[in-house]
């Protein structure tokens, strides 16, 4: 499958209701060099979540729930490595609720 096909995939997520109740949330996602922050507005979707960057003009950014890790990913990266997700400071309990909607276990 090739990268625009994956790019329309994600275009078709369907948005869930938002059980959560997480509007608004600051990630880090981990690189072997460094880290990418991410924060703004969020909607649920059957596989994860968006987060619509401010710090890039609300550009959608998508967070997958990936149940074989047990963990969030960057859905940015999925065609390429996947990117673990982890909460900014501040917002370990939003991250905690978001977990909890997609069956984390501890």
């Amino acid at each position: 499958m090739n990268i625009p096909t994956l790019r329309n995939i994600i275009k078709e997520i369907i948005y869930e209701e938002n059980t959560s109740g997480v509007d608004y949330i600051s990630i880090k996602i981990k690189h072997d060099d460094g880290e990418t922050s991410v924060k703004g507005r969020i909607e649920p979707t059957r596989v994860g979540f968006v987060i619509y960057n401010e710090n890039q003009d609300g550009r959608p950014f998508n967070i997958v729930w990936k149940e074989k890790l047990n963990k969030f990913i960057s859905g940015e990266s999925m065609w390429y490595d996947e990117k673990d997700v982890l909460p900014a400071s501040g917002y370990e309990d939003d991250f905690s609720k978001l977990e909890a909607s997609y069956g984390k276990i501890e």
